[in-house]
């Protein structure tokens, strides 16, 4: 927005307008719209939509290469003029979902799509540079750098973000953000060995349920102290420590704490509101017998060894 434009109330209203829009038909994975509606007013709101600009920018960028293959009969992945996948990478998509369904006991309900994104967009400025993943309305959208293909994070990040697909569909977006992250690294198999001993030596701060889902909004361009990435180390540890536990250890236990969210009627709603249960409390008390503060507690490492040293 020029100098001009921010003077004039109506390019104002003009901006949020455009933005209101482009903002719902990327939601709706229109694509070429959201890019038309949001490019002249990248600017606008002193650039406080740059980020999401960049996101529909690139997604817009693969969209039109109009090149796209369907590897199940609900999965599609669509890539960039410059990026082939190879016919193994398009199998691993399958395959990944498959696992994920597997090991959690989910029957996934709503089409994906996988978007790669030019390798070339791979730089530190982009926002979640390592991929992301969207509710659509009508399917699930995974965004993954294309510079992945060929590599072992490939299946990595395609298990994580997979893993999200299934809790927005099992947790209703109810599931909070630690939970959400334990449950996709748990997919994606994330090691812990060296972040469960900073844990338990103190030399990394063991959060409680609150603070352990603000951490993952901090700065990830800027985080000197790696408040994220312990984040998401505390996540895992508890995801792990869950798995463990129970009349029936395992991963399914996660699935079934994910359905706990969304199997209750009016009336028990608003009795754990006025008890003062958050809808994690009763998600883990139903499955595991514990509410989500007891969880923290126990889950935090002290003597002993961590799952992996147990495994």
């Amino acid at each position: 927005m020029t100098s001009r434009e921010a003077d004039n109330p109506q390019a104002i209203q003009d901006s949020a307008v455009a933005w209101r829009l482009a903002v719902d038909a990327y939601q709706r994975d229109d694509i070429l719209l959201a890019y038309d509606l949001a490019r002249p007013h990248v600017g606008a709101h002193g650039g406080q939509m740059l980020n999401f600009w960049h996101s529909i920018e690139a997604e817009w960028r693969t969209r039109m290469a109009l090149r796209m293959a369907s590897v199940a009969a609900d999965i599609t992945v669509e890539w960039p003029a410059d990026l082939e996948p190879d016919p193994v990478d398009l199998e691993q998509v399958r395959e990944a979902r498959e696992d994920v369904a597997e090991r959690f006991g989910w029957q996934p309900s709503a089409p994906l799509t996988i978007c790669l994104l030019d390798p070339r967009l791979d730089v530190r400025w982009f926002p979640y540079r390592g991929g992301y993943y969207t509710n659509r309305g009508s399917h699930h959208k995974i965004v993954l750098p294309g510079g992945l293909l060929g590599y072992d994070e490939f299946g990595r990040a395609l298990s994580h973000e997979i893993a999200h697909s299934m809790v927005e569909e099992r947790a209703g977006g109810l599931c909070p953000i630690w939970m959400n992250e334990a449950v996709a690294q748990m997919a994606d198999r994330t090691s812990t060995r060296g972040a469960w001993r900073r844990f338990q030596s103190h030399l990394w701060t063991w959060l409680e349920p609150r603070e352990l889902d603000q951490a993952f909004g901090a700065n990830r361009l800027d985080d000197p102290g790696q408040r994220v990435l312990r984040a998401y180390m505390q996540a895992c540890l508890i995801g792990q420590w869950l798995a463990r536990r129970g009349p029936n250890p395992g991963e399914r236990q996660l699935g079934a704490t994910l359905d706990a969210f969304t199997d209750n009627g009016l009336w028990k709603d608003l009795w754990l509101r006025i008890r003062g249960y958050t809808a994690a409390d009763e998600a883990i008390r139903q499955v595991f017998g514990l509410g989500e503060d007891e969880l923290f507690r126990l889950a935090q490492p002290a003597g002993g060894t961590s799952a992996e040293d147990e495994g």
